[in-house]
């Protein structure tokens, strides 16, 4: 097996991957406890930063969701899988937006549906119609980053250029792959 884990197929992977997004969800809870509080406080540098720190979270949870799934997790680490995957990118938005002077709370509620969205159609569709819709979302959340960073007026200007061709180039991946999808099935 190519991600071995030394889990029995009985019933460990499960309970390995619950542990794991019990974890992944304390360590995102605590940090937003540190954050949210501090909301209008600490200026919008430090709130973007541990905005970021959140995304990057979600990020790199959303990877070893799909490491589980792979190695036969079943379907709850692919939801959470799916869902980290959208909401990392829209919680660096919001960071970004943070970061030009809007608040937080503002478009807090649009990546909460966001998120719950796609962990739906993620529980319920099959794995390709759910992947077309992740793949959907996700290029719409990484193009408004790219526009987020393309509207700042933080200086200086090289690394939101940096951030917008990324976020904007992954957009377009997304697309491509949709569009990929579609005519060469």
């Amino acid at each position: 097996m190519l991600f071995s884990s030394g889990l029995d197929q009985s019933g460990g992977a499960m309970g390995f991957s619950f542990g794991l997004v019990a974890v992944s969800v304390a360590v995102s809870a605590a940090v937003l406890f540190v954050a949210l509080p501090r909301l209008g406080k600490p200026g919008a540098p430090t709130l973007f930063l541990r905005l970021t720190a959140v995304a990057g979270l979600a990020a790199v949870g959303s990877s070893v969701m799909y490491l589980i799934f792979i190695a036969g997790g079943g379907i709850v680490p692919r939801v959470v899988g799916d869902t980290a995957m959208v909401l990392a990118p829209a919680v660096f938005f919001i960071a970004l937006r943070v970061l030009s002077g809007d608040r937080a709370r503002r478009w807090s509620v649009a990546v909460v549906a966001v998120g719950l969205g796609v962990a739906l159609v993620s529980a319920v569709a099959p794995i390709p119609a759910s992947g077309v819709v992740k793949v959907a979302v996700l290029a719409v959340v990484c193009a408004a980053c790219g526009v987020a960073a393309a509207r700042s007026d933080v200086e200086p200007w090289g690394p939101l250029r940096l951030l917008m061709l990324t976020c904007g180039g992954y957009a377009v991946f997304c697309v491509v792959r949709i569009l990929v999808g579609l005519f060469l099935g």
